[in-house]
């Protein structure tokens, strides 16, 4: 469910521009959180109150930066909780798309693994 005032971006943003300190801990903390525990355990925890925290932080990042890095960590906790689906099916796509040109597809398939997970 996404707020009024969330804007999401049609693509991926080309920028590789530097993050703010608060981007840059809410996108790095969402994709450890999911890496921890997608590692922990086979049948991960998928607690609710985490993935409000963590999608908070998120959505609070400025849509100027709102790049390649916010989308890929939204996308990482939104395809993990099993929450906004219509977000994830778009830019899952539009990501390994970005993600192949960008760093190959090796990397894209593992970022792939990382959303059927």
């Amino acid at each position: 469910m996404q707020s009024d005032d969330l804007v999401i971006p049609n693509k991926v943003s080309q920028s590789s521009g530097d993050l703010s300190d608060q981007t840059a801990r809410a996108v790095s903390g969402a994709e450890q959180y999911v890496r921890d525990q997608l590692s922990a355990d086979k049948n991960p925890k998928r607690r609710p109150r985490y993935y409000k925290e963590h999608l908070s932080a998120l959505d609070s990042v400025p849509n100027n930066e709102r790049n390649y890095k916010w989308l890929r960590a939204r996308t990482l906790l939104c395809a993990f909780y099993r929450k906004d689906r219509s977000f994830v099916r778009d830019f899952n796509t539009k990501l390994g798309k970005f993600i192949t040109d960008r760093h190959g597809p090796d990397e894209a398939s593992a970022f792939k693994y990382e959303i059927i997970q």
